[in-house]
């Protein structure tokens, strides 16, 4: 079985190879794509040779770029760094920019101007080297409430790194301060990416996002062995974790689904003691709460395995003037013979609304 990173790892490498058979400067494209040298000779020899890239060779590349990733986990947190900085270079700028940093902490403006050190053209990700000693460093609303000191956001304190690489710094620094920095990010932000991208082969749409796809893509397997590495580091076992989120998945999608049942029913009860005598208020209320439950239902019944958007769950409140606004148009007797046929729909279907 072929995997799509293997299968993007080929198109990549066809990519480059056809630039450069269209004129583009070995130069350009290796500061383009952050290339080495010898690496982007080898591809263009080979593509010269064979006319085409084996998936064993991408697989050795892989596989060597996953060697890479262990070795920089068995490092220290400094020592990760000290090896980034030297495999990338230095930022390219400061975080944020000086004066716009001070102006908004003394309330002048309400947003920090940003300076120019992304590199995610190039499919990296910047990172804040003294997150093992502050939280949220670039969050301006932890800046303004802690008084973050300019001096964490100077190019001096940030390095680059890949998503794989900023998952191990992070890894590294929850374990040299016991889990007090570093961790959140790691299990909130940056392993949900890994697991999206790699494990479940999702490829992001925005281009930064799939620049940074394919500076760091993985095997399946690599990308679950790589995260068991990083989470060994702070004594959490990745498989274990897996099953205790999978358990707490069914037990809420089971929640939702009795929540979704219970008010489809109730919306069902409420027309029992409702007739054409009725007031359009409770009419008008009632029906928006059958169409909204069965929608819930139907919705649920489509993807019983998936979460819906809690935005829209069956929890959602609106007051009457605003249902009442987009049913203007039609009279209370009509609105209730439009309840009754859905109510006639919804028994039709024979909808198990027990427990």
């Amino acid at each position: 079985m072929q995997h799509k990173s293997i299968e993007l790892a080929s198109d990549f490498k066809l990519k480059v190879v056809g630039m450069y058979e269209e004129g583009v400067s070995c130069t350009d494209i290796e500061k383009k794509y952050n290339l080495d040298s010898s690496i982007l000779n080898q591809w263009i020899n080979k593509y010269k040779t064979t006319g085409s890239f084996n998936h064993a060779d991408t697989e050795m590349i892989l596989g060597e770029t996953f060697k890479e990733y262990q070795a920089l986990c068995l490092l220290t947190y400094d020592e990760a760094v000290e090896f980034l900085l030297e495999k990338y270079g230095p930022a390219l700028d400061d975080y944020y920019r000086e004066k716009s940093y001070y102006r908004y902490m003394n309330n002048e403006i309400k947003t920090i101007t940003k300076g120019k050190f992304s590199r995610t053209n190039e499919g990296l990700y910047c990172h804040h080297i003294d997150e093992n000693k502050i939280k949220n460093i670039s969050d301006k609303e932890f800046i303004k409430h802690f008084g973050i000191p300019y001096a964490y956001q100077k190019k001096d304190r940030l390095v680059y790194c890949d998503l794989i690489e900023h998952c191990i710094l992070h890894g590294l620094i929850a374990k040299e301060s016991d889990n007090e920095f570093g961790l959140e990010g790691l299990e909130v932000y940056l392993i949900p990416i890994v697991e999206e991208w790699y494990i479940n082969e999702y490829i992001p749409e925005h281009d930064w996002m799939k620049n940074c796809y394919n500076k760091a893509f993985l095997t399946p397997e690599n990308a679950e062995s790589i995260l068991v590495d990083i989470l060994n580091l702070i004594n959490v076992d990745y498989l274990e974790r897996i099953k205790q989120e999978q358990i707490l998945f069914e037990n809420r999608l089971k929640e939702y689904e009795k929540g979704v049942k219970e008010n489809l029913l109730a919306s069902l009860k409420t027309f029992e003691n409702l007739n054409e005598k009725s007031d359009r208020k409770s009419i008008v209320c009632a029906m928006r709460n059958l169409q909204h439950g069965y929608t819930c239902y139907e919705n649920f019944n489509k993807n019983p395995n998936e979460l819906p958007n809690f935005s829209q769950s069956y929890r959602v409140f609106e007051d009457y003037k605003i249902i009442n606004s987009r049913m203007i148009q039609f009279s209370k007797e009509q609105i209730l013979q439009d309840a009754l046929e859905l109510i006639d729909r919804i028994n039709s279907k024979e909808i198990d609304l027990k427990e």
